[in-house]
């Protein structure tokens, strides 16, 4: 999976994720177990790397459309490898919808842009120090 987060080499300012609330926050492990049961079955919890399942994959994107509105607002170069924004709420809006967290496509729109907005007022925080 391309990613378009923050790397170590990055100037400027970071964005701390744990700070911003994700819809996916809400996902507890039980849902988890239920939607991905082969996942936490079969012990590939071992092999991360080698299947996720869709919570982890979903927030993901999160992460990823939060990195961009970060950099957007904090006046820093976004990675060019960055997925295009309209194409990453599609792929969120199957993620929320498969989750219960999402039940139409203007919903996943307003929970994206509850996050982006407290990514976006971390990186004009940042920028007055």
């Amino acid at each position: 999976m391309v990613r378009c987060l923050e790397t170590d080499e990055q100037k400027g300012p970071k964005l701390d994720q744990s700070k911003i609330d994700f819809p996916t926050d809400k996902v507890t492990l039980a849902q988890m177990r239920r939607l991905s049961p082969e996942f936490f079955d079969s012990g590939a919890m071992v092999y991360w790397e080698n299947e996720l399942p869709g919570v982890l994959t979903t927030h993901q994107i999160e992460q990823e459309l939060a990195a961009k509105a970060f950099a957007r607002a904090a006046g820093t170069p976004r990675p060019s490898l960055c997925r295009p924004r309209e194409l990453l709420i599609d792929l969120l809006h199957g993620g929320y919808q498969e989750l219960g967290l999402s039940t139409g496509k203007q919903q996943t729109k307003q929970l994206v842009r509850r996050f982006e907005d407290a990514a976006s007022a971390q990186a004009v925080a940042t920028r007055g120090r």
